[in-house]
Protein backbone atom coordinates (compact mmCIF):
# COMPACT_ATOMS: atom_id res chain seq x y z
CA UNK A 1 0.00 0.00 0.00
CA UNK A 2 0.96 3.91 -0.50
CA UNK A 3 -0.02 5.97 1.92
CA UNK A 4 0.76 10.08 3.10
CA UNK A 5 2.54 10.64 6.06
CA UNK A 6 1.53 14.43 7.88
CA UNK A 7 4.22 15.91 10.65
CA UNK A 8 4.27 18.57 12.91
CA UNK A 9 5.09 21.94 11.83
CA UNK A 10 8.12 22.12 13.85
CA UNK A 11 9.05 18.87 15.51
CA UNK A 12 9.53 15.35 13.98
CA UNK A 13 6.45 12.83 13.52
CA UNK A 14 6.76 9.06 14.42
CA UNK A 15 4.44 6.79 13.29
CA UNK A 16 4.31 2.90 14.03
CA UNK A 17 2.94 1.04 11.27
CA UNK A 18 2.21 -2.59 12.28
CA UNK A 19 1.56 -5.58 9.35
CA UNK A 20 -0.18 -8.24 10.89
CA UNK A 21 -0.08 -11.98 9.04
CA UNK A 22 -2.60 -14.71 9.29
CA UNK A 23 -2.37 -18.32 7.93
CA UNK A 24 -4.92 -20.76 6.80
CA UNK A 25 -3.98 -23.01 9.73
CA UNK A 26 -3.80 -19.99 12.03
CA UNK A 27 -0.83 -18.98 12.28
CA UNK A 28 0.12 -15.52 13.19
CA UNK A 29 2.61 -12.73 13.21
CA UNK A 30 2.59 -8.98 13.17
CA UNK A 31 6.11 -6.82 12.45
CA UNK A 32 6.60 -2.71 13.22
CA UNK A 33 8.33 -0.17 12.09
CA UNK A 34 8.72 3.23 12.99
CA UNK A 35 7.96 6.37 10.43
CA UNK A 36 9.78 9.51 11.08
CA UNK A 37 8.46 12.46 9.32
CA UNK A 38 10.74 15.70 9.61
CA UNK A 39 9.16 18.94 9.60
CA UNK A 40 9.45 20.92 6.60
CA UNK A 41 10.68 24.74 6.56
CA UNK A 42 8.78 27.74 6.06
CA UNK A 43 9.68 29.59 3.04
CA UNK A 44 9.47 33.16 3.09
CA UNK A 45 10.53 36.91 2.12
CA UNK A 46 9.98 40.58 1.90
CA UNK A 47 11.44 43.18 -0.33
CA UNK A 48 11.76 47.18 0.37
CA UNK A 49 10.04 47.39 -3.11
CA UNK A 50 8.74 45.45 -6.28
CA UNK A 51 9.88 47.83 -8.58
CA UNK A 52 12.03 50.01 -9.57
CA UNK A 53 14.23 51.98 -12.40
CA UNK A 54 17.26 49.87 -14.56
CA UNK A 55 19.64 49.58 -12.39
CA UNK A 56 16.73 48.68 -9.70
CA UNK A 57 17.91 47.26 -6.43
CA UNK A 58 15.44 46.26 -2.90
CA UNK A 59 16.78 44.89 0.36
CA UNK A 60 15.70 41.89 0.83
CA UNK A 61 14.61 40.39 4.26
CA UNK A 62 14.69 36.26 5.05
CA UNK A 63 12.28 35.45 7.17
CA UNK A 64 12.13 31.98 6.74
CA UNK A 65 12.37 29.35 9.59
CA UNK A 66 13.24 25.94 10.47
CA UNK A 67 16.31 25.98 7.95
CA UNK A 68 19.83 25.88 7.48
CA UNK A 69 20.64 26.66 4.10
CA UNK A 70 18.96 28.70 1.35
CA UNK A 71 18.88 28.69 -2.95
CA UNK A 72 17.90 32.22 -3.96
CA UNK A 73 17.22 32.61 -7.85
CA UNK A 74 16.48 36.42 -8.11
CA UNK A 75 15.12 35.76 -11.91
CA UNK A 76 18.04 36.75 -14.61
CA UNK A 77 19.64 33.72 -14.37
CA UNK A 78 21.65 34.71 -11.20
CA UNK A 79 21.69 32.25 -8.06
CA UNK A 80 23.28 32.70 -4.32
CA UNK A 81 22.75 30.56 -1.26
CA UNK A 82 22.90 33.82 0.60
CA UNK A 83 22.49 33.51 4.48
CA UNK A 84 22.45 36.93 5.80
CA UNK A 85 18.63 37.76 6.92
CA UNK A 86 19.13 40.81 5.06
CA UNK A 87 20.74 41.79 1.97
CA UNK A 88 20.43 43.93 -1.45
CA UNK A 89 20.61 42.77 -4.93
CA UNK A 90 19.98 44.70 -8.17
CA UNK A 91 18.73 44.05 -10.82
CA UNK A 92 19.46 45.27 -14.51
CA UNK A 93 17.83 44.93 -17.91
CA UNK A 94 18.45 46.22 -21.48
CA UNK A 95 14.70 46.12 -22.56
CA UNK A 96 13.52 49.44 -23.69
CA UNK A 97 9.79 47.72 -22.10
CA UNK A 98 9.21 47.02 -18.52
CA UNK A 99 10.66 43.14 -17.38
CA UNK A 100 9.40 41.44 -14.45
CA UNK A 101 11.17 38.91 -12.77
CA UNK A 102 10.38 36.18 -10.57
CA UNK A 103 12.59 35.90 -7.22
CA UNK A 104 12.32 32.44 -5.94
CA UNK A 105 13.25 31.18 -2.36
CA UNK A 106 14.13 27.53 -2.05
CA UNK A 107 14.60 26.97 2.12
CA UNK A 108 16.22 23.52 2.96
CA UNK A 109 16.62 21.46 6.38
CA UNK A 110 19.53 19.68 7.64
CA UNK A 111 17.30 16.53 6.51
CA UNK A 112 16.38 17.74 3.06
CA UNK A 113 13.10 18.75 3.31
CA UNK A 114 12.50 22.11 0.95
CA UNK A 115 9.78 24.84 0.66
CA UNK A 116 9.39 27.69 -1.70
CA UNK A 117 8.02 30.71 -1.63
CA UNK A 118 8.23 33.61 -4.55
CA UNK A 119 7.92 37.40 -5.11
CA UNK A 120 7.39 39.42 -8.26
CA UNK A 121 10.01 42.35 -8.86
CA UNK A 122 9.64 44.79 -12.10
CA UNK A 123 12.49 47.00 -13.73
CA UNK A 124 11.59 49.60 -15.65
CA UNK A 125 14.05 50.65 -18.84
CA UNK A 126 17.17 52.51 -17.99
CA UNK A 127 16.83 56.29 -18.88
CA UNK A 128 19.36 58.95 -18.59
CA UNK A 129 19.29 62.70 -19.29
CA UNK A 130 22.30 64.08 -21.54
CA UNK A 131 22.80 67.31 -23.90
CA UNK A 132 25.54 68.32 -25.67
CA UNK A 133 28.17 70.75 -23.82
CA UNK A 134 27.78 74.55 -24.71
CA UNK A 135 30.51 76.61 -25.82
CA UNK A 136 31.10 80.58 -24.43
CA UNK A 137 30.39 83.77 -26.25
CA UNK A 138 29.28 87.02 -25.91
CA UNK A 139 26.25 88.53 -24.09
CA UNK A 140 24.30 88.30 -25.25
CA UNK A 141 24.48 84.69 -26.27
CA UNK A 142 21.79 82.55 -27.74
CA UNK A 143 22.11 79.05 -27.48
CA UNK A 144 19.94 75.95 -28.75
CA UNK A 145 20.46 73.01 -26.51
CA UNK A 146 20.63 69.41 -28.60
CA UNK A 147 18.84 67.02 -26.32
CA UNK A 148 20.44 63.65 -25.98
CA UNK A 149 18.88 61.78 -23.46
CA UNK A 150 17.81 58.05 -23.76
CA UNK A 151 14.55 56.50 -22.56
CA UNK A 152 13.03 60.00 -21.61
CA UNK A 153 9.18 59.49 -23.22
CA UNK A 154 7.47 61.87 -20.78
CA UNK A 155 9.08 64.99 -20.91
CA UNK A 156 11.93 67.11 -19.85
CA UNK A 157 12.58 70.14 -17.00
CA UNK A 158 15.33 72.46 -18.10
CA UNK A 159 16.66 75.25 -15.58
CA UNK A 160 18.76 77.61 -17.44
CA UNK A 161 20.31 79.06 -13.60
CA UNK A 162 18.89 82.39 -14.61
CA UNK A 163 15.91 81.84 -12.89
CA UNK A 164 13.84 80.71 -16.52
CA UNK A 165 13.27 77.35 -17.20
CA UNK A 166 11.61 75.26 -20.01
CA UNK A 167 9.67 72.07 -21.44
CA UNK A 168 10.71 72.31 -24.54
CA UNK A 169 12.77 68.79 -26.16
CA UNK A 170 15.39 71.24 -27.49
CA UNK A 171 14.74 74.83 -25.70
CA UNK A 172 16.68 77.83 -27.46
CA UNK A 173 17.40 80.58 -24.71
CA UNK A 174 19.06 83.68 -24.33
CA UNK A 175 22.22 84.39 -21.38
CA UNK A 176 23.10 87.84 -20.91
CA UNK A 177 25.61 89.08 -18.53
CA UNK A 178 25.74 92.80 -17.44
CA UNK A 179 28.52 92.71 -14.99
CA UNK A 180 32.25 93.23 -16.16
CA UNK A 181 33.36 89.63 -15.81
CA UNK A 182 32.95 86.48 -17.06
CA UNK A 183 29.53 84.67 -15.52
CA UNK A 184 28.77 81.11 -15.88
CA UNK A 185 25.20 79.70 -15.60
CA UNK A 186 24.98 75.94 -14.66
CA UNK A 187 21.97 74.95 -17.04
CA UNK A 188 20.44 71.20 -15.46
CA UNK A 189 18.14 68.81 -17.46
CA UNK A 190 16.14 66.72 -15.66
CA UNK A 191 14.36 63.73 -18.19
CA UNK A 192 11.33 61.08 -17.26
CA UNK A 193 9.89 58.39 -18.30
CA UNK A 194 6.22 57.30 -18.19
CA UNK A 195 7.38 54.93 -15.80
CA UNK A 196 8.12 57.30 -12.95
CA UNK A 197 11.69 57.13 -13.91
CA UNK A 198 14.07 60.53 -13.43
CA UNK A 199 17.61 61.17 -14.28
CA UNK A 200 19.55 64.81 -13.83
CA UNK A 201 22.36 65.70 -15.78
CA UNK A 202 23.91 69.40 -15.77
CA UNK A 203 25.59 71.11 -18.16
CA UNK A 204 28.13 72.29 -19.38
Amino acid sequence: PTTIFSGLADTDTTYTVSLAVNTTLGCSAVVSLDVVVHPSPNAGFTLSQQEGCHPANADITNTSTGAISYLWNYGENQTSTEESPVHQYTWSITSATPIEYDVVLTAITEFGCEAQFNLPYTVFPEIEADASDVDSGCAPLQVTFSNQSIGANAGFEWDFGDGITSSQTNPAHTFVNTAYQDTTYQVELIASSIYGCVDTTYIP
